[in-house]
């Protein structure tokens, strides 16, 4: 998996939130193949140039008796493994900005 912004000719940096690559599942459901239902994403954290490469890795799912992704899990771009992110139960999702290398949401 690689990415570039702007031509072949005159490639650019690739910029803030970009995905630069990504594992998707796709499967068939009876009636089509259904694609983008699990996915692990690659994505940029900052815009990128020859001194900076910031990047975090996103993890969605799709609920049972849903049909669209959800993000489930982040590993930021601090190296902070953040589970339950996207998941808002009895009230919004819960946020944090503390040194914890591991939060767990609940």
């Amino acid at each position: 998996m690689r990415r570039s912004n702007g031509t072949a000719a005159a490639q650019t940096g690739i910029t803030l939130n970009q995905e630069f690559g990504v594992i998707r599942g796709s499967a068939f459901d009876g009636t089509a193949y259904q694609s983008n239902l699990a996915m692990i994403n690659f994505v940029a954290g900052q815009t990128w140039s020859s001194g900076q490469n910031g990047s975090y890795i996103q993890f969605s799912v799709t609920p049972n008796g849903g049909t669209a992704t959800t993000e489930v899990a982040i590993i930021d771009t601090n190296g902070r493994f953040d589970i339950g992110r996207g998941i808002s139960i009895n009230g919004p999702a819960i946020t944090t900005t503390g040194p914890a290398r591991l939060y767990i949401r609940g």
